[in-house]
């Protein structure tokens, strides 16, 4: 793990390290707390992003 003077742990190690201890429930709730697992507003691509596939022949 990547450590700031041997002493505090990032954010991603401390949910890594979570994640491994106690499981990924644990670890989105912790996410939730801290505010890194918020709801999205994403409503998909827009219709003009999309690429249309050629039918397989």
């Amino acid at each position: 793990m990547t450590t700031k003077n041997n002493t505090l742990f990032s954010r991603r190690d401390l949910l890594t390290l979570i994640g491994k201890t106690a499981g990924g429930g644990a670890m989105y709730q912790a996410m939730t707390s801290l505010g890194f697992a918020a709801e999205s507003n994403f409503n998909g691509p827009r219709s003009s992003m999309v690429q249309r596939r050629a039918p397989r022949c």
